[in-house]
């Protein structure tokens, strides 16, 4: 009987193990469905109640077995769940905030519902991966579209990887979408004022030269092609008075900077305020919504489709900053703008395709229209002013004075020829004065070392001597070199000094080379060494002289032939090879020959008796072997110099046998040779080294200082 109660108690506590679990297998419900028949008084009476029993048991244990496989296989489900709920979390760039309800799932004790929770989550999720692909997948196509009606060589990849699911990335792709379609539609605005000021510029040069040689160009024929369509000049004055009826000028309140802006550059910042203001507001309501409300919000912009079609919102309080320039855009106004742009576009021949490329080609070509133009009037003024200052220093009267209009240029040619006319009647009175002052500006710019290009620009505002405005021009001229020479006087100076310097060491080294010199006169050999010793060092000091001047603030900008004149010297210095034997730079006098070697034969200074001695007769000297033969002797007074440039003793005398002399004459060729070789080595290396590096101009320094200064010339 202990034994049947053991077995009881046992199946009791399997029994109560068993209330833990959440599922309920067959085996387990016939179990109930066998206790609900049999009482326990009826097992426990029985005879087979420990067999009974023992059954009950076994069938209890196999479930715990079962149910507890079965309850780790739900919790490695709900693991992998789980996790596949927080990676779509983190593509989908939800922050914790966006689902905190997946801590109160894991919270749960029952793992059958924890699973059906995650499930449901981890679907939802899923729903929305495949709905932002579809969303992303649409705003690609869109971009794609709008690239190619732009004629953007760019393309972007349409296949979706899933880290490209982010809200960020779907608001990169929103935010690329609206600047194409603000390029988009401010590429309309751009055509239409451009070709409106294509048409204006066209009926003012059609009379031109410039016009008429340009207009069979591919150039204009390209644009003309597309622009010859009457319907494109209809449309625009439809444009302008529906843009008239609006009153930008007056419905738009810009900043006190703004004052007298064009009527495209006030559209330009309505397409951009209308688009902007649509991107924010989409923008916000993408960033504000938690992840159950995620896939409602995802349908509101598939529908919505970024189409730019929603209202805007002006926020007053974005506006406080001074340096925002638009500070209220009505809603109504941008709306009603962006919608006639787009009716223009509707009305545009199919032909014309407004790409990028195109707008540049069409603002290239007005461009060049403006620039000539513009050129074209002021030749014309010019040609007038001369016109009207010779009718009044002829005194031509009024009668026979043409009517003067700046803006015909189609009366150039008569204006041209009424200005060759009365120039060659006032030259007849002003010609000497004319000359004398060309003359005199010709002498300043070459005083002033001007480069070749400052020299041709001035010359190029002198296609006509003898006018009035010439004159007035030289003049002026005149009067800017005369006080740049008089600011930078002393720089001058120092350079012509420096170069005549430069230039005598030059000749000398080629005078130098040459043996007769030595046959002249002593006092000039004097000046050759003196020269010699004291040429480069008084090269030096005018060379730091000038460098002193140059770093000065008042002088540094000095341009010496259009280039900065201290890296001219700096080059020059740095560049240049001096024959330095020849002019004893740093105090190394190796070209200086070699003292001679002077025999002296002893014997012959003693006379022998009857004899005078040689130093006290120094016109004679006899040579013992023959007394009959005289020889001549060579005497060199004071203070003067030997053939190779070595002072001789008072009253010294030397023998000159002819073995000694040629080879004397031997060394001095030698010599020669060598010095005239060196001399022409080094001839060009003196001075400017070729090829040095471009430096600005100086007239660019001039009109730098002019536009600082404006009322002090350089």
């Amino acid at each position: 009987m202990n034994k049947i109660y053991e077995q009881l108690d046992e199946i009791k506590l399997l029994w109560k193990q068993l209330k833990h679990y959440d599922t309920k297998k067959s085996s387990l419900t016939s179990v109930e469905e066998n206790s609900e028949e049999e009482t326990e008084e009826e097992i426990l009476s029985g005879p087979e109640a420990i067999k009974k029993l023992k059954s009950i048991s076994e069938q209890l244990v196999e479930i715990i077995k079962n149910e507890n496989q079965f309850k780790d296989k739900i919790i490695k489900q709900i693991q992998g769940i789980i996790s596949s709920v927080k990676y779509l979390c983190e593509i989908l760039s939800l922050d914790k905030e966006n689902y905190k309800n997946l801590e109160e799932i894991t919270n749960l004790e029952s793992l059958i519902d924890k699973k059906k929770k995650l499930q449901d989550l981890e679907l939802k999720l899923n729903h929305m991966v495949s709905e932002r692909k579809s969303i992303i997948k649409e705003l690609k196509k869109n971009i794609n579209s709008i690239y190619l009606e732009l004629g953007e060589l760019a393309n972007i990849d349409e296949d979706i990887k899933f880290s490209d699911l982010s809200i960020e990335y779907i608001n990169s792709l929103k935010t690329n979408i609206t600047q194409l379609k603000i390029q988009q539609t401010k590429n309309i605005n751009n055509f239409i004022f451009k070709t409106r000021d294509y048409y204006l510029l066209k009926e003012k040069l059609k009379y031109s030269t410039f016009f008429q040689e340009n207009i069979d160009s591919l150039k204009f024929r390209h644009i003309d092609g597309a622009l010859s369509n009457e319907d494109i000049s209809l449309a625009i004055k439809l444009f302008l008075n529906k843009i008239n009826e609006l009153k930008l000028n007056q419905s738009i309140i810009y900043s006190s900077q703004s004052k007298n802006i064009s009527l495209k550059s006030i559209i330009d910042d309505i397409i951009e305020n209308y688009f902007n203001e649509t991107n924010i507001k989409i923008e916000k309501i993408s960033t504000a919504e938690t992840i159950n409300t995620k896939p409602d919000i995802i349908y509101t912009l598939k529908e919505s489709n970024y189409n730019g079609d929603a209202i805007q919102v002006i926020n007053d309080d974005d506006n406080n900053n001074d340096d925002t320039k638009t500070l209220n855009i009505p809603k109504s106004i941008s709306t009603a703008v962006v919608n006639h742009l787009n009716y223009f576009k509707g009305k545009l021949p199919k032909q014309i395709k407004l790409t990028t490329e195109f707008i540049q080609y069409l603002n290239d070509v007005k461009d060049l229209m403006e620039d000539k133009l513009n050129y074209y009037i002021k030749q014309i003024e010019i040609i007038l002013k001369n016109i009207g200052i010779l009718y009044d220093d002829l005194k031509i009267e009024k009668s026979k004075r043409l009517k003067l209009e700046v803006d015909k240029l189609e009366n150039i040619p008569i204006y041209e020829e009424e200005l060759k006319n009365l120039s060659k009647i006032w030259q007849d009175t002003q010609k000497e004065k004319v000359d004398n002052a060309y003359n005199k500006l010709k002498q300043l710019m070459n005083k002033c070392c001007l480069s070749k290009e400052e020299i041709d620009e001035i010359n190029s505002n002198l296609t006509n001597l003898y006018l009035p405005s010439s004159l007035e021009f030289i003049n002026n001229e005149i009067e800017r070199l005369s006080n740049h020479y008089e600011k930078y006087k002393v720089i001058y100076q120092l350079i012509d000094e420096r170069y005549t310097l430069i230039e005598k060491m030059i000749k000398f080294e080629e005078t130098a080379s040459d043996p007769m010199r030595l046959k002249g006169s002593s006092f000039r050999l004097i000046e050759e060494e003196k020269f010699r010793k004291n040429s480069f060092p008084t090269l030096v000091r005018l060379e730091e002289k000038l460098k002193d001047y140059l770093m000065n603030e008042e002088f540094n900008d000095f341009c010496y032939e259009g280039q900065i004149y201290f890296d001219i010297l700096e080059n020059e210095i740095e560049n240049r090879v001096f024959n330095e034997a020849m002019f004893h730079i740093n105090n190394q006098i190796t070209y200086r020959p070699k003292r001679r070697i002077i025999n002296v034969d002893k014997k012959k200074l003693k006379p022998e008796k009857g004899e005078k001695s040689i130093l006290k007769s120094p016109k004679l000297l006899v040579s013992p072997s023959s007394g009959n033969n005289v020889k001549k002797t060579t005497t060199f007074k004071t203070a003067t110099l030997s053939p190779s440039n070595i002072p001789i003793a008072n009253n010294s005398t030397i023998v000159s046998p002819s073995s000694a002399i040629s080879s004397n004459n031997r060394r001095k060729r030698k010599s020669s040779i060598s010095t005239s070789f060196l001399s022409k080595k080094c001839k060009t290396n003196i001075g400017i080294k070729p090829n040095r590096k471009s430096l600005p101009t100086s007239l660019e320094v001039i009109k730098k200082t002019e536009n600082t200064k404006p009322n002090k010339l350089i």
